[in-house]
């Protein structure tokens, strides 16, 4: 079996039929019930059913459009109530090869036995039609609304309605054409009403208006309550899904196009950010040029104040220019000095060095010659030919 949900009805196929309705083809997916139909969004004349495993008849949101609906070849056994109120516009019922026909005689059977019954069904002979020869064509039925008791009772029950729950409750009891009450309780009798009624239909007597004391309930609660009557009869289509709803149709959005989403966002955002800047360049822009038209003074004091800190930097920077001059005649005098010192010490046949590094004292008595220890005799040899005189 197969659970009907949001997907596969998106995926079921969908067509117009030869009598030029809007389809949706649910055949043969083994659906056991009804459910998830506000998917649909109230697009489709007609809807499918056939060869699956429906055993009740209920499920159905309000489809206003839904005029044709097949479920033959079921296990449907139950029709679920309200089913008037999701479907008022549903004119082909097709229900083949269900079992709704043989627990429809077994309840005829029961019904219909004892005195009770046999009264029951004297009633129900002696106020169907039957169709008589050359008769012409019965005429339109005159469309009643409530009674002057019924107005006044619902209006009553307006006035009186203090709290949002007695304000839904008279807005169901209303929609479903009842008066507030003066609801009707179910008993024994409300069977064979329902038997008449339909061997009324049987017998050539047209029904009466579908919804006829719904839309007048709706009307005079309308007109008490000085509202439009959209308020009071219309209904949300996905009332029944709510928040599953959303979240499929969002999921099936984004899987489908997440990626075109994604991208379009990030170019958008890149796009605005870059008209930002711009955009208040140009707003700066303006206000300069508004605060130059409407204050022109403003602008002289601005060029003198650039025109002294201007003045301030060259001082400085002339500052900074002198300080380096005076370091630099420091270090030449520096250098001078150091030539001259090095230039007397080689005329005085003294290393510079030695002389920065250990300077004689000027004024120092002499060595004493007491201190002076004498040479020794050196072990070196003459040079041969030492003592010849060389001029000869």
């Amino acid at each position: 079996m197969v659970k009907l949900t949001a997907e596969l009805i998106e995926q079921a196929a969908q067509y117009t039929n030869a009598v030029r309705d809007r389809e949706l083809d649910l055949r043969g997916y083994k659906i056991p019930v009804i459910e998830n139909l506000g998917a649909t969004l109230d697009q489709f004349d007609a809807i499918d059913f056939s060869d699956n495993e429906i055993r009740k008849l209920d499920g159905f949101p309000l489809l206003r459009r839904l005029k044709t609906l097949l479920v033959n070849n079921n296990r449907i056994c139950r029709i679920g109530e309200g089913l008037d109120q999701a479907l008022p516009c549903l004119t082909e019922l097709i229900l083949t090869n269900n079992s709704l026909v043989e627990l429809e005689r077994q309840e005829a059977e029961k019904m219909f036995k004892g005195k009770r019954g046999a009264q029951l069904a004297k009633d129900i002979a002696r106020r169907s039609k039957t169709f008589n020869p050359g008769a012409g064509l019965p005429t339109d039925k005159k469309k009643g609304g409530p009674s002057a008791g019924d107005v006044e009772a619902i209006k009553n029950a307006i006035a009186n309605a203090s709290t949002l729950a007695e304000v839904e409750r008279l807005k169901g009891l209303l929609q479903s054409g009842q008066i507030p009450g003066r609801e009707r309780r179910p008993g024994p009798s409300d069977d064979g009403e329902e038997e008449m009624e339909e061997d009324t239909v049987t017998n050539g007597a047209e029904p009466e208006a579908p919804n006829r004391e719904e839309r007048w309930a709706c009307r005079l609660a309308a007109e008490a309550m000085e509202l439009p009557e959209e308020t009071l009869s219309a209904r949300p289509a996905l009332e029944t899904e709510g928040l599953r709803f959303l979240h499929v149709t969002v999921g099936s959005v984004l899987a489908s196009y997440g990626w075109y989403i994604l991208f379009s966002c990030i170019l958008l955002y890149i796009v605005i950010q870059k008209l930002a800047v711009r955009l208040r360049a140009w707003r700066q822009r303006q206000l300069d040029q508004a605060e130059a038209v409407l204050e022109p003074d403003v602008v002289v004091k601005r060029q003198e104040a650039l025109a002294a800190a201007r003045l301030r930097m060259q001082e400085n920077l002339n500052a900074q220019v002198e300080k380096h001059k005076e370091k630099l005649r420091q270090l030449e005098e520096e250098k001078r000095r150091q030539k001259i010192e090095m230039w007397d010490s080689m005329q005085e046949g003294r290393s510079y060095r030695r002389n920065t590094g250990r300077p004689q004292e000027e004024d120092g008595p002499g060595p004493s010659t007491s201190s002076v220890t004498p040479k020794g005799k050196s072990n070196k040899k003459p040079l041969r030919g030492g003592g010849k005189n060389l001029a000869m």
